[in-house]
């Protein structure tokens, strides 16, 4: 971010753990979140 605030994380210790500090339910129509969204819905399908 401009100012310096940590706004995500993602950890390489834990198999699927992403932080995040913004609700990307409410950018559901915004291309960017895409990645987000497939990337835990392929999380939650390999289990």
């Amino acid at each position: 971010s401009n100012d310096g605030v940590i706004e995500a994380f993602e950890s390489e210790s834990y198999p699927y753990m992403v932080g995040i500090q913004w609700h990307p339910e409410m950018l559901w129509h915004e291309n960017s979140m895409d990645a987000l969204f497939k990337d835990f819905v392929d999380q939650i399908e390999r289990r």
